[in-house]
This record gives C-alpha cells, sequence and structure tokens, in this order.
C-alpha cells in the first residue's frame, strides 16, 4: 500500500440501493418520457424544467467526484434520448 492512496469516496446510495446518480439518470428518462406524452404545454414546461434541475445534479455529482468523464458521457447520453423522442414525432 502506497501511503498517499486515497481510496475513492463511498457510493452514496438511495433506499432502493441504487447509486444517487443512476435514480437521477433514470428519473431524468422518466420526466422526458411524460413531457414528450403531455399535451398541456405548460405542464410540459414544468417537466423539462425539473428535467434540467436533475441534469445539473446529476452533472454536479460526478464532478465533485473527480468524474468529469462520466458527467460528460451521461450528458452525451441525455441528448441522445431527448434526440430519439424527438425523432418519434417525425
Amino acid at each position: 500500500d502506497k501511503p498517499d492512496y486515497k481510496p475513492p469516496p463511498p457510493v452514496e446510495k438511495t433506499a432502493l440501493g441504487k447509486p444517487v446518480e443512476e435514480h437521477l439518470f433514470d428519473e431524468i428518462k422518466r420526466l422526458l418520457d411524460r413531457a414528450h406524452k403531455e399535451p398541456d404545454e405548460i405542464l410540459k414546461k414544468e417537466l423539462l424544467a425539473e428535467v434540467t434541475n436533475l441534469e445539473i445534479r446529476l452533472a454536479l455529482s460526478y464532478e465533485t467526484q473527480g468524474y468529469g468523464f462520466l458527467a460528460k458521457n451521461t450528458q452525451e447520453a441525455i441528448q441522445k434520448y431527448k434526440n430519439s423522442l424527438s425523432a418519434k414525432e417525425r
């Protein structure tokens, strides 16, 4: 063992036993699905505002743990998911 070695911080888990980041990602996708199907424009905007808040929380969670690459890859995955929903409208 190296004296300067610091183990990574423990992964914060939700009540379901999932890492917080995984829960946030699932919730983002769930809200995007709801917003995509929502006919009421005001409610759709509220759902998308919540998505934005969760995206920020998710990115900050990864960034503060030193996982910038995960933040970037996750954001790209969310954008692809948004694009797939948009493609279904066409």
